[in-house]
């Protein structure tokens, strides 16, 4: 009995722990400084979850860890749909981010690599027909990029190379 009792407890400490250790806030009660997000009138980086009304007027969600944003982060437009989605790393945008408008259409994806655009973008009219892609590498525009018009047909492809224009063709 004692050992049953014991265990029980153990339990009960360890996911007490956990969900005082997963404490959930609002944005509004957290502060960025440095980069780093504080609970509000503390000096400790902040761990948990955040979730609710930002202070833009949006609704955000996330989980930080030691004050900087941490894996799928998802804000969504004030009617409730999904406004944007992706992945954070060590506070830094990493991986594949999608936007969406306020209908739910797919507008933007891009690849983040360390809080720059790096791999390919696409941009879509709001028909969902391929607006544009092309390619980032650190945060330039580096290779071919190919604008659409709304019936998919092509319309310009541009070359660029480290950001910076080499020619263009128009269709």
């Amino acid at each position: 009995m004692r050992k049953l009792t014991i265990t029980f407890l153990t339990i009960v400490f360890c996911l007490t722990s956990s969900v005082v250790l997963s404490e959930t806030v609002t944005p509004t009660d957290l502060v960025k400084r440095n980069g780093i997000y504080y609970k509000k009138l503390t000096d400790k980086p902040y761990s948990g979850y955040a979730k609710g009304k930002s202070k833009y007027g949006f609704f955000e969600e996330g989980s930080v860890n030691n004050g900087k944003q941490e894996g799928v982060w998802e804000y969504y437009w004030a009617n409730g749909l999904l406004g944007e989605k992706g992945n954070y790393k060590d506070g830094k945008q990493d991986g594949i981010w999608k936007s969406y408008d306020e209908n739910g259409q797919l507008a933007v994806k891009g690849t983040y690599k360390n809080d720059k655009l790096h791999g390919v973008m696409i941009k879509y009219h709001k028909n969902g027909q391929l607006y544009q892609k092309g390619t980032f590498k650190n945060d330039k525009r580096d290779g071919v990029w190919e604008t659409f018009y709304k019936n998919g047909q092509l319309q310009s492809r541009i070359t660029w190379k480290n950001g910076k224009y080499i020619k263009s063709e128009q269709f």
